[in-house]
């Protein structure tokens, strides 16, 4: 898939309410069983009109979307399984605003926390003190290159900066510049475009795939054994209509069921992966229409642990909220620049592209060899930007 997929489990968020993040003890209920109301079963040889179907649905309400603005509301509850009593969740909680120009490829957004991040033990659900900053990201990627903004932090970054003549006392805030091609394995910020797949392809990407191993004249064995991993049920209430896909993987023994929704231009609203009776991950998804196309408004992905004592206990609790605020409108090309930053004098810029540094003039990056600093302008300079709130 291209590079504007990530891996899933990093990035899906929300501020919704959820009792599951209420205490600690509830987190350890057991996981929901596997949908076993999911219609009638289709007659295999209606799967690849099927799958044609909700392939080609699914692209063309993806592709008619261009260029997409809102806000965002994101949190995170993650498991850090230690010892019984040392268990603990961490918990975050971000909002902030994204631009989405799908037909040039370019995203930008900014998160900042709305609360402290917490640490809670499980067991008893006391908070912990611990060394958490604040988050405040700011990126925007491009299909040259990606740059990431998080203020007085390295954002994941563990190399050292070179000095610069000048700054070598201060806290400098950097902006760090790497190939949109290695982008994923140090890109942590959240992509909208994640929430229409599984983690490595669109979802209209696998149907379309099915529909050529469901060929007449499979030409080769594998494609027929393929066949028999798969089987589609449907369900009707008038016009309402739900498909649920479901594989299996011989090999791990996992089912995977995805259930596709007409009254959503049969986008995918469940995800579910389990093995046996025994819940692995579970997405929902649901939308709002706009224009005769449908958006996301609101994702939640849980994970459980799949082995051992603490089998079946949720380990990571993610959900997204968006509110749409435009949709397929004009986006201020300023917006997908380093300009977006809100940069002040001397904030830095390390252009691993390149393998160099530069600073920040107030109008424009030179290289770090060039810079002369003016101390009149470091006056002031890092006093709190009222317009910093998302």
């Amino acid at each position: 898939m291209n590079s504007a997929m990530h891996t899933l489990n990093r990035q899906l968020f929300s501020l919704t309410a959820c009792v599951l993040l209420s205490c600690g003890a509830s987190v350890y209920a057991a996981p929901p069983t596997p949908n076993a109301n999911s219609g009638a079963a289709v007659d295999s040889s209606e799967y690849q009109t099927v799958m044609k179907m909700l392939g080609s649905q699914m692209r063309q309400n993806y592709e008619s979307i261009h260029t997409w603005q809102g806000e965002i509301q994101l949190h995170q509850k993650t498991l850090f399984p230690l010892p019984a009593d040392k268990s603990v969740w961490q918990e975050t909680k971000e909002a902030g605003h994204f631009y989405l120009d799908l037909a040039d490829n370019k995203m930008s957004g900014r998160l900042k926390a709305v609360a402290s991040p917490r640490t809670v033990l499980v067991l008893t659900g006391k908070e912990i003190e611990r060394s958490l900053s604040k988050a405040d990201k700011q990126w925007v990627t491009t299909p040259e290159h990606w740059l990431v903004f998080a203020g007085n932090e390295r954002y994941g970054f563990s190399e050292e900066l070179p000095a610069v003549v000048g700054l070598e006392d201060r806290s400098n805030r950097v902006v760090f510049k790497r190939e949109r091609s290695k982008a994923d394995k140090f890109l942590t910020v959240f992509d909208l475009r994640d929430v229409f797949g599984n983690g490595r392809r669109f979802f209209w990407e696998t149907c379309e795939s099915w529909v050529k191993v469901l060929s007449p004249s499979p030409a080769d064995v594998g494609r027929r054994s393929s066949r028999d991993n798969l089987s589609i049920h449907k369900k009707t209430d008038g016009d309402h209509v739900l498909y649920t896909v479901k594989t299996t993987f011989p090999r791990s023994g996992n089912l995977l069921e995805v259930t596709y929704d007409s009254s959503v231009g049969f986008n995918v609203t469940r995800w579910v992966q389990s093995h046996g009776k025994q819940m692995l991950a579970e997405r929902t998804i649901r939308y709002q229409k706009r224009d005769e196309i449908f958006v996301p408004t609101h994702h939640r992905y849980c994970s459980y642990v799949k082995d051992g004592v603490n089998a079946g206990q949720i380990k990571l609790l993610q959900e997204v909220s968006f509110t749409l605020t435009q949709l397929n409108q004009p986006i201020d090309p300023v917006n997908f620049t380093v300009e977006t930053f809100g940069l002040k004098y001397a904030d830095l810029m390390k252009d691993t592209i390149e393998d160099k540094l530069y600073v920040y003039d107030s109008s424009k990056f030179v290289p770090a060899d060039d810079f002369v600093v003016d101390p009149s302008k470091l006056q002031g300079r890092d006093a709190p930007d009222p317009a910093a709130t998302p």
